[in-house]
């Protein structure tokens, strides 16, 4: 969970492609934070209707292909499974993980909703949400969420509650408590741009970056390990 500004919220997007995830990005804000780059390399998902065909049919019909694997080989989860192909004892390829991104959440879940059938969907999709936060992590499907005040109206208790890291950037005391559960944001100096601290203590600096100059690069390196699916395992924007 992330929150604060979009930019780490892309950062994170931009190591799971370099790491060749399945990324989806939820950005009601008719994807103009996501432009032709973004939606050359993952799946932006800019109106409710496709996101409700996504959540309600798409990621059901992943999650049962995948249950299926996991039953039929005897894995426990999506590592086991990877693991086990790895290791040759499963002659499949393996499984990529998916990563859902939920930028700007307040956007996607306004307070209120005069159109009743709107309201109903948007319910629905709240509640698909919820299941990706609590019960699909095993699956390789991970849920993050960025928005600028992470309030309870905003981020249900499921998904807070089962955020395993919390971020947030500069921020007053209050946010700080409802993002991170403790008021660490608001030690960060004003002149600190782009630092971050985690719900567990750890300050980081992320750096500026121009997503166009990443692109062209990120589109490489996945033909590359499309091609030798041992190659770049460990790269990550975030390394040294």
């Amino acid at each position: 969970m992330v929150g604060g500004k979009t930019t780490l919220f892309k950062l994170i997007m931009l190591e799971g492609l370099l790491k060749n995830d399945l990324i989806y990005i939820i950005d009601m804000k008719f994807g103009l934070d996501f432009n032709k780059g973004w939606q050359d390399l993952c799946k932006v998902i800019t109106n409710v209707e496709e996101l409700w065909d996504f959540l309600v049919y798409d990621i059901q019909d992943i999650c049962n292909e995948r249950k299926g694997l996991f039953e039929k080989y005897n894995c426990a989860d999506f590592k086991e499974y990877n693991q086990k192909v790895e290791n040759g004892e499963i002659h499949n390829k393996k499984l990529k993980r998916i990563i859902i991104g939920v930028d700007e959440a307040a956007q996607l879940f306004p307070k209120i909703s005069s159109n009743k059938e709107m309201k109903q969907k948007l319910e629905k999709i709240r509640d698909e949400i919820d299941k990706i936060a609590s019960l699909y992590r095993s699956l390789g499907i991970s849920l993050i969420t960025s928005t600028q005040v992470p309030s309870a109206e905003v981020l249900s208790s499921a998904v807070r509650y089962n955020a395993s890291l919390k971020v947030c950037g500069r921020a007053n005391e209050l946010l700080s408590k409802m993002t991170l559960d403790s008021t660490l944001a608001s030690t960060i100096p004003i002149k600190s741009r782009g630092r971050f601290v985690t719900n567990e203590g750890k300050f980081f600096q992320s750096f500026l970056f121009y997503e166009k100059d990443f692109f062209p690069e990120i589109k490489k390196l996945q033909e590359q390990k499309e091609n030798n699916k041992n190659e770049y395992e460990q790269l990550s924007l975030f390394d040294n």
